[in-house]
């Protein structure tokens, strides 16, 4: 296997661990909505209108709570996948089997984000995916306002479908997934880079090669750097620098090119650094 083969390798397991990801989320977004839909019809609705009655207590909440939390249950198991394959690339770099010290930075990393490999800190960020009530607090916010004006089911089932399922034909996105754009979107190239980090300090690996998708999205920040090589330092130089969707005070090494980046900083010698340039 070259160099190129086992890059590209990784590089498709975090895409797609992120469209596992986002499959799932989507999954749980629908079924949100159809049992929040039914739940409605057969609590909140009188002569086609909606009705007044306990929100609260629908049980299409405490079920989208519950698929939530077997979402972070595949995020765990996802995360123990990309170890995998960061031991494989680095394994091949290094010429040496780095499996113990992956899987190491592994615990110590998730221990810092609220996993100890049993349970989830109820302070933790990957816990925080899921108790974050927003999702909930729009929803019962729209019924309650549906009661008030006696809307009808017809027009509320429209308002629900726009509100939690979006539009993927305007790119509009769902309420559960807009949640877990915004948060959780650069989870798995976050934790790459962490752990690639890690990793390469301890084996010596003084350079990067830039890589990525080169989406027309993309900021120029990371349009530029894409495919090149650099030292180390000099991906830590960055942090000095200002561009648009930085995010502040976080380091280049672990943010990459700031807000939504997915890119990924493979580590490579010195050696392997002369050759690329040459």
């Amino acid at each position: 296997m070259s160099y190129k083969e086992i890059a590209d390798e990784h590089t498709k397991k975090i895409n797609d661990l992120i469209d596992g990801l986002f499959e799932r989320v989507r999954s749980v977004q629908s079924e949100f909505y159809d049992n929040l839909y039914d739940d409605i019809v057969n609590n909140l609705t009188e002569n086609g209108k909606i009705k007044r009655g306990n929100v609260g207590s629908l049980s299409a909440f405490p079920a989208y709570r519950k698929a939530s939390g077997r979402l972070l249950n595949w995020i765990i198991e996802a995360i123990n996948e990309l170890s995998e394959s960061i031991a494989k690339y680095f394994g091949f770099v290094t010429k040496r089997n780095v499996s113990e010290d992956v899987r190491k930075a592994t615990e110590t990393l998730l221990n810092q984000l609220g996993y100890n490999g049993k349970k989830f800190s109820e302070t933790g960020v990957l816990y925080s995916l899921v108790s974050d009530n927003s999702v909930e607090r729009r929803v019962k916010v729209a019924a309650i306002q549906a009661i008030n004006t006696g809307k009808s089911l017809k027009d509320f089932r429209g308002q629900l479908q726009a509100m939690i399922l979006g539009d993927r034909a305007t790119g509009k996105l769902g309420i559960v997934e807009a949640h877990y754009h915004t948060n959780a979107r650069t989870l798995f190239s976050e934790f790459d880079r962490s752990i690639s980090y890690n990793i390469a300090a301890k084996y010596d690996l003084d350079y990067v090669v830039w890589s990525g998708p080169r989406l027309t999205s993309s900021r120029s920040f990371c349009a530029s750097k894409k495919g090149k090589v650099f030292p180390v330092s000099e991906i830590k130089g960055f942090d000095k620098k200002d561009w648009q969707g930085k995010i502040p005070g976080q380091s280049t090494i672990i943010s990459a090119g700031g807000y939504n980046c997915t890119d990924n900083l493979l580590y490579i010698s010195k050696e392997m650094a002369e050759e690329m340039i040459v």
